[in-house]
């Protein structure tokens, strides 16, 4: 009877240190796992960081060479459909912007011209591309000239900038609004300053005092406002980043052990 109270108690306590070894395999092959996934993690956001910042660069590029090619090029809207050849497209345009617009302008000042958008019950867009700068901001300046004409002429920006200055639209409306002199150039909206400052300083001026700095009194300053930057969708690291629940895998291992 001693003998067999002894050999369980031998058998009791060997299985105790078996499951105090298993208990440490666990923890060892947990913690290795852990590692070895926390380090191909790291290296995958360095290459997603890096991933990233090649497309970000790529895709400011991109805009430049966007922002150049439509440089030179005005939209006109309204425009009849009547041509019947390319020859009539560029002709229309050319004799709306001398007669129309009273601005000097031949055939040879323009590049090119074309029809853009499918073709429904209104006239299609023009877009107009012109060989020199200069004559699509003298064009441009004049553009109210066309008020009361059945004419409209805008800039041709991109999609990305078109979005940009529709979501700047009403915080443009509420600074001006609040007698700010803001004006949207490009997909910024910049705050006139100094010289050319806002309505309510101008309204406000007989009741200065006289020393007023000079920066204050001479020069055009400006401040610029950007539309919010949507954020990117997190990628990698956040859909990596360990939930509460997966925190302590050992301890849901020894669990069911």
């Amino acid at each position: 009877m001693e003998e067999l109270t002894k050999m369980m108690k031998e058998i009791q306590e060997e299985l105790v240190e078996q499951k105090v070894e298993f208990q440490q395999m666990e923890r060892n092959i947990t913690t290795n796992i852990n590692n070895n996934i926390n380090n191909k993690f790291e290296r995958m956001e360095i290459k997603y960081a890096e991933l990233e910042k090649t497309v970000t660069k790529q895709e400011e590029r991109l805009d430049m060479i966007e922002k150049q090619l439509r440089k030179k090029n005005l939209v006109f809207f309204g425009v009849e459909e009547t041509e019947k050849n390319y020859e009539d497209l560029e002709s229309n345009l050319v004799k709306i912007i001398n007669d129309k617009m009273k601005i000097s302008c031949s055939l040879s000042e323009v590049e090119s011209a074309r029809r853009i958008g499918k073709r429904g019950d209104k006239p299609r867009p023009i877009v107009l591309t012109l060989t020199t700068t200069g004559k699509k901001i003298q064009i441009l300046k004049r553009k109210k000239s066309l008020d009361g004409s059945t004419y409209y002429l805008k800039e041709d920006f991109p999609a990305k900038i078109l979005n940009i200055r529709k979501e700047l639209q009403e915080e443009l409306k509420k600074k001006r609004e609040e007698g700010t002199n803001a004006v949207l150039r490009y997909d910024k909206i910049i705050i006139l300053e100094g010289k050319n400052s806002t309505m309510a300083k101008r309204q406000n001026n007989n009741k200065r005092n006289l020393s007023e700095s000079p920066i204050e009194k001479s020069g055009s300053f400006s401040k610029q406002i950007q539309a919010h930057k949507k954020n990117k969708t997190a990628g990698i690291p956040s859909f990596f980043q360990p939930k509460e629940s997966d925190r302590t895998p050992s301890n849901t291992l020894s669990n069911n052990a």
